[in-house]
């Protein structure tokens, strides 16, 4: 539960309070890892210690200009995520015939596609108004070719054959949503690779998002803690499996577990997570967010830190460590020195806020005018 000087509204709904402050963590963990690890994301380790000290980077980089942590395109696709989630629940509560789930995100991605260049999207999505989003920070390669395209990749018909992070770092909301269209018949491990199969192809591309966001449902919504992710991470192994074929599960699952082994021992985490690899594909990229989790466990700081001091994609690993870690401590439960001074802090809590409201209920609707206006402000979507 929130404490007393925690970032909620006083009269908020209180029975939801607990969910919302799992959700927001979610969301404002990720942010935190990415923006701690964005500054060091193309440095080695080596470069990193003779910048930041032997310990590395340890607080926020602040813009000159700003004074803010700024967030990589790791946290701007999240919110494009959460927004395209909230528009297919709206959507589908209006009667707009169930497009498929993943049509909804394809479209808000091209809105984040627009943030990134001078044209700018004629779309009615709020996110599309806030000024911190229009800001190109080293956007990954596959993500911008795929979605510029002008095609929808799907598991069914992979767009390419990439197995980039790029899928699984922006799907930790699919964790979240308990509340979609029970026609869509799919699971959020299901939804997650959908989504990240909308830009990366390869079957390891979108079985860690299908992981990732199997754990943080456990997380958000069946209490699970610190001491039960081992678990939680082997129960989604077995739930994902019906995903793809063997060998690419095995893959997974090996990595998954060799990032449990070495969590286990007292080697520096440097040395644990070069075994793991660099990060730059979505099951080292998962296996070293999940090795920083299982290894400092409630402890946010040494988790984020941890999962950003290596060789490889460190804005991507620590948003995805952020991601779990928060969602596990809440929002309340992340350090105040990392959130005040984050780029895009109000418009994460205020996207929380939104996403618990409406995709974390039943599938029924209370006919008041909260719900009414919520459907209406994310359902204008018509596919």
């Amino acid at each position: 539960m929130p404490s007393d000087d925690s970032n909620w509204p006083q009269g908020y709904d209180v029975a939801k309070l607990g969910l919302l402050d799992a959700t927001a963590g979610c969301f404002m963990g990720g942010a935190v890892g990415d923006a701690l690890g964005y500054p060091v994301e193309f440095l080695s380790h080596r470069e990193t210690v003779a910048r930041f000290g032997p310990a590395g980077i340890e607080s926020f980089e602040l813009d000159r200009e700003s004074g803010l942590a700024l967030v990589s395109d790791d946290t701007q696709m999240s919110l494009f995520t959460a927004y395209g989630l909230m528009s297919f629940v709206a959507s589908s509560f209006m009667g707009a015939g169930h497009p498929p789930v993943e049509r909804y995100l394809h479209h808000f991605y091209l809105d984040w596609l627009s943030t990134q260049g001078p044209m700018l999207a004629d779309d009615d999505c709020w996110l599309l108004r806030v000024d911190g989003l229009h800001s190109r920070r080293a956007p990954g390669s596959t993500c911008l070719s795929a979605l510029s395209s002008g095609a929808m990749g799907t598991i069914e018909s992979p767009i390419n054959h990439s197995k980039g992070c790029g899928g699984v770092m922006r799907v930790a909301p699919a964790g979240c949503c308990r509340r979609w269209s029970s026609s869509t018949g799919l699971t959020c491990g299901a939804l997650a690779a959908r989504t990240a199969a909308i830009t990366h192809g390869h079957p390891l591309g979108w079985l860690p998002a299908a992981l990732l966001a199997r754990t943080i449902h456990a997380i958000v919504f069946d209490a699970c803690d610190a001491s039960g992710l081992e678990e939680a991470m082997s129960e989604g192994i077995e739930v994902v499996s019906e995903l793809a074929c063997t060998s690419h599960i095995q893959r997974l699952a090996g990595i998954m577990d060799e990032a449990a082994r070495l969590s286990r021992n007292s080697r520096p985490d440097t040395e644990n997570i070069a075994a793991l690899g660099q990060g730059w594909v979505a099951e080292e990229a998962l296996a070293i967010a999940f090795y920083c989790c299982l290894r400092y466990r409630e402890d946010f700081s040494s988790v984020v830190r941890a999962a950003v001091n290596h060789d490889g994609d460190s804005d991507s690993t620590g948003a995805i460590a952020g991601n779990i870690c928060g969602a596990i401590v809440g929002c309340d439960g992340i350090p105040f020195g990392f959130k005040e001074s984050l780029e895009l802090r109000d418009v994460i809590l205020d996207l929380s806020r939104e996403f618990n409201y409406g995709c974390q209920g039943t599938d029924q609707v209370v006919s008041i005018d909260e719900d009414v206006a919520w459907i209406e402000r994310y359902g204008r979507l018509s596919l």
